[in-house]
C-alpha cells in the first residue's frame, strides 16, 4: 500500500492529502456502508502508523469525530476494528523519528469527540 512506506507518507502529508481525506473521501466512503467505512480507517492506520506528521495533519482535519461515530453507530466487525485501530494509531506516540508525540493531545481530542462511556 502507497501510504504504508515513509515516501508515500512523506508526500501524502506534503500534498495536504489528510484533510481532503476527512472532509471529501470520508463521507464517500462512508455513504457506501460498513466496508467503506473500514477501507477509509483502514488509510488512515497505515498512514498515520510511526508518522507523527500525518497523526497531526489528520487531528487538524478533525478525523476524530467520523472515527467515533463510527465506532458508535456500525455493528460491523470489520468496520469497528478498523476503526479501532485508527484510533490507535493516532494516539501512539510510535514515531522515532520525533522527540516527542501529540498523543496525549490526540486522545484529550477523541474524548472530546465522544470516545469515553
Amino acid at each position: 500500500d502507497v501510504v504504508g512506506c515513509d515516501e508515500g507518507k512523506d508526500t501524502f502529508l506534503g500534498l495536504k492529502l489528510p484533510m481532503t481525506f476527512t472532509l471529501e473521501i470520508w463521507p464517500a466512503c462512508a455513504a457506501a456502508g460498513a466496508p467503506g467505512v473500514a477501507a477509509a480507517a483502514y488509510v488512515i492506520y497505515c498512514a498515520a502508523t510511526r508518522n507523527e506528521g500525518l497523526k497531526g495533519a489528520f487531528m487538524k482535519s478533525g478525523v476524530e469525530v467520523p472515527l467515533v461515530a463510527a465506532i458508535r453507530e456500525h455493528t460491523d466487525g470489520a468496520a469497528i476494528r478498523a476503526a479501532c485501530a485508527a484510533v490507535r494509531a493516532l494516539t501512539n506516540g510510535d514515531d522515532p523519528r520525533e522527540p516527542a508525540s501529540g498523543a496525549f493531545t490526540h486522545s484529550r481530542a477523541f474524548a472530546k469527540a465522544g470516545a469515553g462511556p
